[in-house]
């Protein structure tokens, strides 16, 4: 089992690798880039993320995938998915007001 914890003091925060040896599998936790590139260097990798929100029982899902098959992202550069989402005119969401500060103080009152 190897277990490293690096802190970045750009952002005052920690990203962890857990891995096993035998296997050579590991997994990275809430990572900062360049602690990633550190980490991993010239390793073929694949990330997985959490969403956040999801509405279709999905629990994780891969980048690669996501760069794939999502419609806003798939065949476009960044600055060009940067704009579209900056332009989708969406409403305020209902909840903002009460989401954003629960969020700042991590839930926690």
């Amino acid at each position: 089992m190897v277990f490293r914890r690096l802190f970045d003091p750009q952002s005052s925060t920690y990203t962890y690798l857990l891995g096993d040896e035998e296997n050579q599998a590991a997994v990275v936790i809430d990572p900062v880039k360049e602690q990633l590139e550190e980490l991993v260097g010239n390793i073929q990798i694949e990330i997985i993320e959490t969403p956040g929100h999801d509405y279709q029982g999905e629990t994780h899902r891969k980048i690669g995938r996501e760069k794939r098959e999502n419609c806003r992202a798939a065949g476009r550069t960044r600055d060009e998915f940067i704009h579209l989402m900056n332009n989708l005119n969406l409403p305020r969401p209902k909840k903002i007001d009460f989401a954003i500060p629960a969020h700042v103080r991590c839930g926690l009152e």
